[in-house]
């Protein structure tokens, strides 16, 4: 593998983006300097398949969300800092961000492309950060969300969360309303950090039998741990009946895998799972876990 180095570029006042990539390799973005422009500063939309941590990545960058040389377009916009693939093994680190405190403007943003139907990508890749400095006094949104494609933000030092190191960020639901998750406003419209003790990971269910009966149908995600079910049968069905306890998780074709339900879950916790509002039966359905599953990973439980 052949590292590609682009090194002191300085970009600003574009109609699109600073600097756009689409399919890499081991290619490294190196002391960028961007600012002004109406879609993000710095995006890439995917990585080799070849390509694994510690490669690809943008190592030291400035990105300023609007200044003094604002033309009137940037006013309806609300751009990105800087969009990640939506594939794994990226890295962002030693990237400084100013002045995106307008409209929904927000520093990071996840899975380029995603919003066309022939790009698609099932969502929940891991991407590393290390290194960031956020304005707090230009920077509002450290992270907006692009629905429904989010990534699972690892923070190795601490410096995107303030969790500390080997934290996480992802957008809030309601299945992710547990101890080591908080809901934190700076990251989008909805997000939460968790700490270090119960690593986020990908679980995709796809592949389902009776296929015909279950396409488009939500997936209801529910918290099934002890300490939600109550003490009697007359409290786990009150629990069971609250709309507002599920994550209802879209139904996504064409993507990778293929006609699946994926979103992040944290180890070690117990999830009950059904299809559609009622519960379709399927004779089987398969599961693929995240290529980040390591030996020390607590498992996740589905009944």
């Amino acid at each position: 593998m052949i590292t590609a180095y682009y090194n002191d570029f300085t970009t600003y006042k574009n109609m699109r983006n600073g600097a756009i990539a689409e399919l890499i390799g081991d290619v490294r973005w190196t002391n960028m300097k961007v600012s002004d422009c109406l879609e993000a500063g710095l995006e890439v939309s995917m990585i080799d398949d070849d390509v694994k941590d510690g490669y690809a990545m943008i190592d030291t960058a400035v990105i300023v969300g609007r200044s003094d040389i604002t033309d009137d377009e940037q006013d309806a916009v609300s751009p990105h800092g800087i969009i990640t693939p939506r594939t794994e093994y990226y890295w962002v680190k030693n990237v400084k961000f100013y002045n995106y405190n307008f409209n929904e403007a927000g520093a990071l943003g996840t899975c380029s492309h995603c919003e066309h139907s022939k790009n698609t990508d099932s969502g929940a890749r891991t991407h590393f950060f290390e290194n960031l400095y956020f304005d707090e006094d230009t920077v509002d949104w450290r992270i907006k969300w692009e629905d429904p494609y989010y990534n699972i933000f690892f923070d190795t030092d601490g410096t995107l969360t303030e969790r500390g190191a080997n934290s996480y960020a992802y957008a809030e639901f309601p299945h992710l309303d547990l101890g080591s998750c908080e809901v934190d406003d700076t990251y989008g419209l909805d997000g939460v950090t968790c700490d270090d003790s119960q690593p986020l990971r990908r679980v995709s269910f796809y592949g389902a039998t009776d296929y015909n009966n279950v396409v488009g149908m939500p997936m209801k995600i529910l918290k099934f741990d002890d300490e939600f079910l109550g003490s009697d049968d007359d409290e786990l069905e009150e629990y069971l009946e609250d709309e507002e306890n599920y994550t209802d998780w879209d139904f996504k074709p064409k993507e990778r895998p293929d006609n699946s339900w994926t979103t992040a879950y944290l180890t070690g916790h117990k999830y009950k799972i059904h299809i559609g509002d009622s519960g379709i039966d399927v004779d089987s359905i398969k599961v693929q876990v995240s290529e980040r599953w390591e030996s020390t990973d607590e498992p996740i439980y589905f009944v």
